[in-house]
């Protein structure tokens, strides 16, 4: 069972008696990933209002340290606050609704299966066998002041492309790999494709860096960006794809916490994407 599909099956549970879930507990020391699509924050002390440290990305993997603070409801998920280590050594406290367990197959070192021959981590190293003969190859970096790990996360075989999750001390990007020459493609968050595959979008939320949103269409193998936009005063949240041409989201004001309905459109006579609010 993935983790996408334990958290969705929470979601129906929710839904269908109308009262909150109740989540898994984590013993000390056990590594569980994170379930929540667009991230999970990370926080100074086990309060939702508590000063945030980082987000830590859909998938990643974090060690159980202990647990604290009082059992809470958060989007009808109910459960208590865990004190967790990243693979960054990043510690703090996060909503132990949107944690899972890691199933078998699904390993510590950056969910990489055993189905997939072409890409292997030992130690630091992640390497992924390129079609073109080659290995692309990336090390983690564990200093002090600087410290990197890559992650696996993802396989797309309709674009030939790995996903790379990259975690640093306060922050984390996205890097699509084409399979066959190893040319990287930097993300700001976990693609959302759209229905038809033709395009997908990245939408970061981060209070401390800034914000933003990507767009990139699909060319065959490879991805091109299409759209972009970088803010520090608003948070793109809760988008989706209307259609293959228009995308609705929320623009989450920081100075008053206002909500306002936006969408991000296809102009088919420019061939270009605009934002409408």
């Amino acid at each position: 069972m993935s983790i996408k599909f334990v958290h969705l099956y929470f979601v129906f549970l929710i839904l269908l008696f109308g009262f909150p879930f109740t989540g898994y507990s984590f013993d000390q020391d056990e590594n569980v990933a994170v379930t929540a699509e667009k991230g999970l924050s990370m926080r100074e002390k086990p309060d939702q209002g508590a000063k945030k440290i980082k987000t830590l990305p859909s998938k990643a993997l974090v060690k159980i340290e202990k647990t604290g603070g009082n059992e809470t409801e958060i989007d009808g998920l109910k459960a208590f606050w865990y004190k967790v280590k990243d693979a960054s050594d990043s510690v703090g406290w996060v909503f132990g609704g949107y944690l899972g367990k890691i199933e078998d197959n699904e390993k510590k070192e950056g969910l990489i299966t055993k189905s997939n021959e072409r890409v292997s981590k030992k130690g630091k190293d992640l390497k992924i066998s390129l079609l073109n003969g080659k290995e692309k190859a990336f090390s983690d970096i564990s200093e002090r002041d600087d410290c990197k790990k890559y992650e696996l996360r993802d396989y797309f075989d309709f674009l030939g492309m790995y996903l790379i999750c990259l975690n640093g001390n306060e922050w984390y990007h996205y890097i699509l790999v084409n399979e066959k020459d190893g040319e990287e493609i930097v993300l700001k968050e976990n693609p959302v494709f759209s229905p038809k595959k033709e395009y997908f979008f990245c939408s970061l939320l981060d209070n401390m860096n800034g914000s933003g949103f990507q767009i990139f269409k699909i060319e065959g193998k490879n991805a091109k960006n299409v759209y972009e936009i970088e803010v520090d005063d608003w948070n793109p949240e809760n988008a989706k794809w209307d259609s293959e041409t228009e995308i609705s989201l929320t623009q989450h004001v920081l100075k008053n916490q206002e909500n306002i309905p936006i969408k991000i459109v296809l102009d088919q006579s420019t061939q270009k994407w605009q934002l409408q609010k």
